[in-house]
């Protein structure tokens, strides 16, 4: 990480990297990003090129970069040392599109596939891999990448890319149940990043992170002060889901009375696609209904968190919703119009979605729609509960 005014003057690229640090007004980081890349003086230097992606995927457009991210491969320099350089960048782009996308699998590969490159580069690429891993619950792996890097000796130093590093350890030690160590790591992280006027909840949401830590630790209301700066910060910048993200990290941390932040914030990282975290937030959220005796909304909230994990093939938290699910009460038998009873059976059968609308002459939405109402009235998740809760009734 450069600091935000680096780079040279009337340099777009170093624009959009500026605006993005300051951490206010998104559309127009990705404006100046975008304007980056089709300008003549930014398009051809891979540097220039890495900091609109950096601006492009802190501003949510993940699209864009992606389109673009194999310019960072482009008229690769004969010299070793400067291919690898691109080459590595070109991982970590692509590993956190892969990951803000959802898609923690690809995540892992490409981020433990890096090129070797001096140091600074490769630990921010184990410092991205670290983060993967705690996503999808490989604790142990993330422990030892950490340990294999020597994360505790680089830190002892300070650097441009100490934040990061503080980070991915920081995350370690809460999934391993030290809050108390996650959330110094996050507040130095904080303290360091400010000290380098890196003002973004965009580039790493440390208060919210250090707030979920505070509140692991029992510090709640430590919590509820760093969660309600997050949103502040993050409603600066406006992107959906980083905004989404801190309404979550508030109603986790408000308890009961956060119930109604964590149904906006699901609404929000639906929006933007944010798998990940919409897992999270829709069971947490599932645990607060059924808490509250509402195990009919409780069980759709899990349903939706296991399809969610599903489609990020994050195999811990598709084992917490379908252990949430397996806990709740049976639902209560709710009848099958005829068209829904025909439309499962088809289901149950193997038939698509396209396959089972020329059956029946309806069009794809509707069997969609059609098998949305099975699901709900039978209480399953998706297709493969269906045999066992159709022979059930």
């Amino acid at each position: 990480m450069s600091r935000p005014d680096s780079g040279r003057t009337g340099c777009l690229a170093a624009m959009a990297i500026h605006q993005t640090f300051r951490g206010a007004n998104f559309p127009e980081a990705a404006r100046l990003a975008q304007a980056a890349l089709d300008a003549r003086s930014c398009r051809d230097d891979p540097v220039c090129v890495w900091r609109a992606m950096v601006g492009l995927i802190a501003a949510g457009d993940l699209v864009t970069a992606g389109a673009h991210a194999e310019r960072l491969l482009d008229d690769v320099n004969p010299d070793l040392a400067d291919e690898r350089r691109r080459r590595t960048m070109h991982a970590q782009v692509r590993g956190q599109i892969a990951r803000l996308s959802g898609d923690l699998a690809t995540a892992r590969v490409v981020l433990a596939d890096t090129p070797p490159a001096r140091s600074s580069l490769r630990l921010l690429s184990a410092a991205l891999l670290i983060e993967v891993l705690v996503d999808a619950g490989d604790v142990d792996e993330a422990e030892k990448t950490l340990l294999a890097n020597d994360f505790n000796h680089e830190l002892c130093r300070p650097s441009a890319m100490r934040p990061m590093l503080l980070t991915a350890r920081a995350a370690v030690h809460l999934a391993k149940g030290h809050p108390l160590a996650a959330y110094i790591d996050y507040l130095v992280c904080g303290q360091d990043f400010l000290a380098m006027d890196v003002t973004s909840t965009a580039i790493v949401p440390w208060r919210g992170k250090a707030a979920l830590a505070a509140h692991a630790a029992q510090r709640v209301e430590l919590a509820q002060q760093l969660a309600a700066a997050e949103l502040a910060a993050a409603r600066r910048w406006g992107e959906p889901r980083v905004v989404g993200t801190a309404l979550s990290t508030l109603g986790r941390v408000r308890g009961d009375d956060g119930t109604a932040l964590l149904t906006d914030a699901a609404d929000l990282l639906a929006a933007a696609g944010a798998q990940h975290e919409l897992a999270a937030t829709r069971l947490e959220l599932g645990r607060r209904l059924a808490a509250r005796g509402d195990t009919r909304a409780a069980r759709g909230e899990y349903a939706s968190a296991h399809t969610s994990a599903t489609r990020t093939g994050n195999p811990a938290q598709l084992r917490q919703a379908t252990e949430a699910l397996a806990q709740l009460a049976p639902a209560p038998a709710q009848a099958l119009t005829r068209q829904e009873d025909l439309v499962a059976g088809l289901a149950e059968a193997g038939l698509s979605n396209r396959a089972i609308a020329q059956r029946l002459f309806l069009t794809v939405h509707t069997v969609e729609a059609h098998l949305s109402n099975v699901y709900r009235k039978l209480g399953v998740s998706g297709r493969k509960d269906l045999s066992g809760a159709l022979r059930a009734r």
